[in-house]
């Protein structure tokens, strides 16, 4: 009766273990902003929460597969293996309107980080 008994408990913790004990996955996220990268084990794809990022200058363009940011990470991925996620960064952009008694005489682009230069004397009388 021991037996039996031991042999049916066993069975249930395997059979517990089998189903109840799937793949775990790795998720790492590098974050290319001098932040730490972090790392989460989940059981599939829609465990997975984006951490939210920043980094002066720049406007975040999502999480990606590959470090270049051509392959966007979806909530359609299929977890297939362990992955690693990267921050994608846009550098911010502005346009840099210059008046003169209230008359808009010039107007330029500019990326984060570049001076605005101030328009010529001759740009200011046309």
């Amino acid at each position: 009766m021991k037996k039996n008994i031991l042999f049916l408990f066993c069975l249930l913790m395997f059979v517990v273990c089998l189903f109840g004990c799937g793949k775990t996955y790795t998720v790492t996220f590098v974050y290319n902003n001098g932040q730490e990268n972090t790392s989460v084990e989940v059981k599939d794809a829609s465990e997975i929460e984006l951490p939210t990022a920043s980094k002066e200058g720049y406007n975040f363009g999502g999480w990606y597969l590959d470090n270049e940011g051509k392959t966007l990470y979806t909530e359609q991925y299929k977890l297939e293996d362990n992955i690693t996620l990267y921050a994608y960064w846009k550098l911010k952009e502005f346009d840099v309107n210059f008046y003169v008694n209230d008359e808009l005489i010039d107007t330029q682009k500019f990326k984060y980080g570049e001076d605005a230069t101030a328009p010529t004397f001759d740009a200011m009388t046309k």
